[in-house]
């Protein structure tokens, strides 16, 4: 997810934390290391997920249209971005996020 801050990733984890979605570790040392990986529960959506991105690919052209090729590499683009929520089930064992104080 190249485009995002690392405000909103900090936001979004925090979200899903919350959610129950994944498990924050922090590590007591210095500078600051925390990881978060997904819970039981967060690996109980891979699958709902999985189909949901699916749905998204095959039926994408009924909001939007035929596209030309320059709309098409948008939309593959706005569709990775969705499945990042799927990838971010096996990324997230691997997400290190650190905080300056």
């Amino acid at each position: 997810m190249p485009d995002i801050t690392q405000k909103m990733l900090t936001q979004q984890l925090r979200e899903l934390e919350a959610d129950g979605v994944i498990k924050r570790i922090v590590y007591n040392q210095v500078p600051p290391k925390v990881e978060n990986e997904l819970s039981e529960y967060g690996w109980s959506l891979k699958g709902i997920l999985d189909s949901l991105c699916a749905w998204g690919e095959k039926h994408i052209t009924k909001v939007y249209g035929a596209a030309t090729e320059e709309q098409l590499a948008s939309i593959q683009e706005i569709t990775a971005s969705s499945a990042a929520l799927v990838k971010m089930a096996e990324e997230l064992q691997n997400i290190v996020v650190r905080f300056k104080i």
